[in-house]
């Protein structure tokens, strides 16, 4: 059944579908209304591939995986049935916004760097809480990190992460899982025993480095060319093709997208931890106040708050040391048969 024809339709006798949010390979994403009122999206797998045993798996993985790693950044699935002409589908919170690369694109395909690393933060702090858990996500890339307008960031599909290797049988030697341009080199050569947390932070190094050059890390013409680069080749510097960008964060990119997987950072809370310290170090050189990281506020750079909050505050003491100085009272020499300049002395 085509997308546009199951607009209208109820699902399961409580989901009517509003219209079409998106759509990909699998599935389409509608905006729907639960039969209470409640406005949610709805995750249809396409017909064809709903008799396919490990892509129905693969699809109801998304919402159990989602439920497990349970936190605020990783959109919410609330419900999973099945409607009444066999289509499979997925309940998810409604998000308002758009995806990063989307948004990217629509700013040139490149982002200040502030508002870069404050994205990167948020992506660390969900995977240190999903790799805390045993979840690797395995394919982090633009298209899958959503910025709502209220919320912030929300990282979505989970459908091919994995909780353990010696429960997934299509883990073995020359399965490739992911997307080209954002898979890390273990990926790319189709070692699925040797993807692991660090797998998911050369993804991350991988997304800074596209949104701070507006280019990934290797380029390729085809599929294939793409995947053998990310296999055999060393990445290309960030600092080659990216000048604008602080060394520090070169430094920081170029770590995380190694090729070597022990020259990248051990785990999210190192890589957070790094990250961290390159952002205080940003803000301490404008002598802002402390950084704070609101979630309310994902379209903006709020080291850009910060610094317009402490040059308030610098205008504020500048105007109360003006109107003391000019409140104070100046004391009158006092002469005592001697001149001024020696009464002075005298009352040092």
């Amino acid at each position: 059944m085509l997308a546009s024809s199951r607009i209208g339709l109820t699902l399961a006798g409580k989901y009517t579908l509003l219209r079409e949010i998106g759509s990909g390979g699998m599935s389409t994403v509608f905006e729907a209304m639960h039969r209470n009122g409640r406005r949610v999206a709805v995750k249809v797998l396409a017909a064809p591939l709903a008799w396919d045993h490990d892509i129905r798996e693969r699809f109801l993985r998304e919402g159990k995986t989602s439920v497990t790693v349970n936190h605020p950044r990783v959109v919410q699935v609330l419900d999973d049935d099945v409607a009444e002409d066999g289509s499979m589908f997925l309940v998810m919170e409604l998000l308002d916004g758009e995806d990063l690369a989307t948004y990217a694109a629509a700013r040139g395909g490149k982002l200040e760097e502030d508002h870069a690393l404050d994205i990167a933060r948020d992506l660390l702090d969900v995977l240190e809480h999903a790799h805390a858990r045993g979840i690797i996500h395995r394919d982090i890339k633009p298209e899958n990190l959503f910025l709502d307008r209220v919320r912030g960031l929300k990282v979505l599909d989970f459908g091919i992460a994995r909780t353990s290797l010696r429960t997934d049988p299509r883990l073995h030697r020359g399965q490739l899982l992911g997307t080209p341009g954002f898979m890390a080199p273990e990926q790319a050569c189709g070692e699925g025993e040797d993807v692991d947390a660090r797998t998911d932070l050369w993804a991350v190094g991988a997304t800074l480095f596209w949104l701070l050059a507006g280019r990934r890390v290797h380029e390729g013409e085809s599929f294939e060319l793409l995947l053998a680069k990310s296999a055999a080749l060393e990445p290309t510097p960030l600092r080659e093709v990216a000048p604008w960008v602080s060394e520090e964060t070169c430094r920081f990119v170029d770590r995380a997208v190694a090729r070597v997987r022990d020259d990248r950072f051990s785990d999210a809370t190192a890589m957070k931890y790094a990250l961290d310290r390159i952002l205080d170090a940003r803000q301490d050189a404008t002598l802002v106040l402390p950084r704070a990281r609101p979630h309310s506020v994902p379209f903006q750079s709020r080291t850009r708050g910060a610094a317009i909050a402490g040059a308030m505050l610098l205008v504020a003491l500048t105007v109360f040391l003006l109107v003391f100085a000019k409140l104070r009272p100046v004391p009158t020499p006092e002469f005592r048969g001697i001149t001024a300049p020696h009464a002075a002395s005298s009352r040092r």
